[in-house]
């Protein structure tokens, strides 16, 4: 977002989007990507919610990445279990 990384708190995440804690600025309608620990790739996402307790992002990614955010996503389900 406006080429800065920040580190954020990650709430929810799922196939189309994610939500984060409150990041001080952002508004609705930035382009942003996120940046998991332990992936290779980063997901394109626009910001389609903020409020004061959260921000919520929906996913514009291709195959690959959304492939690579299904495998993840099934990977924690599996230590979560």
């Amino acid at each position: 977002w406006g080429g800065r990384e920040l580190e954020v708190t990650l709430l929810d995440l799922s196939e189309g989007g994610a939500a984060l804690g409150p990041v001080a600025g952002i508004t609705s309608g930035a382009r942003v990507t996120l940046n998991l620990r332990g992936l290779p790739v980063g997901f394109p996402a626009r910001v389609a919610d903020v409020s004061e307790k959260r921000i919520g992002l929906a996913f514009a990614i291709n195959d690959a990445q959304r492939e690579a955010l299904c495998r993840f996503l099934q990977e924690q389900q599996r230590m979560v279990a």
